[in-house]
């Protein structure tokens, strides 16, 4: 009987392991650790009742693409329609080249890659398009987005393309944030915004 329990255990222990290796052979199944290369991020949002994301956020969410256009609207439950920030935080797996990071935004945006920003626009202005160039290597990779409306319409997009690989030299075109900014950037106003009895802009 024990001999016959023994069997049966060792016959469904090698079902399981050749199920599992046409799986893996197939395809079908990504074991822990494999990533696919080029994977889109996604993103948690942090949405603030106020223009220099203080305090707690009102709102969080998650979000497919940072491609925003609301407009005069609120973003949100609990978020006003003007002088309100947000913040989001997404990680992705790409293949190594050279990665062109375009922002467009009104009002101010702030955009780093493996905590090093590329983009650092923290101003009222009209809808405007903001680029950086930067090359990553092979593997995962962090993004983090920051950005205040003041007055009027309300809109954030962002999005990257890769290049061919860059030259042995010259490969950064941004400068990295000091240890202690990456951590103020998200929590307390790092530059001035637009805020009420302000002159930002006319409509």
């Amino acid at each position: 009987m024990n001999e016959r329990n023994a069997f049966i255990r060792w016959s469904r222990a090698a079902v399981q392991l050749i199920v599992a290796l046409a799986l893996v052979l197939g395809g079908l199944l990504v074991l822990p650790g494999q990533v696919a290369a080029d994977t889109a991020p996604v993103w948690t949002g942090y949405y603030y009742n106020n223009a220099s994301l203080s305090g707690s956020p009102v709102l969080t969410r998650g979000e497919a693409a940072l491609n925003f256009n609301w407009g005069l609207a609120s973003p949100g439950a609990g978020v006003p329609g003007d002088y309100f920030s947000a913040q989001w935080a997404g990680a992705a797996t790409l293949d190594g080249g050279t990665y062109t990071f375009s922002a467009w935004a009104d009002d101010g945006i702030r955009v780093w890659v493996d905590d090093v920003i590329l983009i650092n626009e923290w101003h009222a202005h009209l809808p405007t398009t903001y680029t950086a160039t930067r090359y990553l290597a092979p593997g995962y990779h962090t993004f983090r987005v920051a950005y205040y409306e003041a007055t009027g319409n309300a809109a954030v997009n962002l999005t990257w393309t890769r290049g061919t690989p860059p030259p042995a030299t010259g490969r950064l075109t941004a400068t990295a944030l000091p240890a202690a900014a990456t951590v103020t950037a998200w929590s307390s106003a790092a530059a001035p915004v637009g805020r009420p009895g302000c002159q930002v802009r006319s409509r």
